[in-house]
């Protein structure tokens, strides 16, 4: 967590030690070296009025989110010549297929946390609630 003036806000130097401290116990949690890259929803960024704070669910390992898995289909999209303009361009209806398309990525790669049980596979019970990690507050 990092301190927030309420007339200053946090400096660069607060929220980056913060981030290296959220992204250490990331790490740690999940037993990741430090040449290995975290997925882009990995820790997520609270700002607040009196602290940043920067967590993680330690439940399970982080995945892929469906905005990051429909932005890289359309790069490659764009990169093959299927389409002419970056996904931030594109209209509404365009990125909508980019991001159900994206949908059906993560569940046929199994990267997602809400996968329907196949009639082989005993349904599981209930999932546990994601609980975040508390990170070292900065002094």
């Amino acid at each position: 967590m990092a301190s927030v003036s309420p007339g200053f806000g946090a400096t660069h130097v607060d929220v980056a030690k913060a981030w290296r401290n959220a992204e250490r116990s990331f790490r740690e949690t999940h037993n990741l070296p430090e040449d290995h890259p975290l997925t882009d929803n990995a820790l997520t960024f609270w700002p607040g009025d009196e602290a940043i704070v920067i967590s993680y669910e330690t439940e399970g390992p982080a995945t892929a989110s469906v905005e990051d898995t429909a932005r890289l289909l359309a790069a490659y999209d764009l990169t093959c010549g299927r389409i002419t303009m970056p996904y931030a361009n594109l209209v509404a209806a365009d990125r909508g297929k980019y991001i159900d398309m994206a949908r059906k990525v993560i569940t046929a790669a199994g990267m997602s946390r809400a996968q329907t049980p196949s009639a082989s596979t005993p349904a599981p019970g209930p999932a546990p609630a994601a609980t975040p990690a508390p990170v070292p507050a900065l002094r």
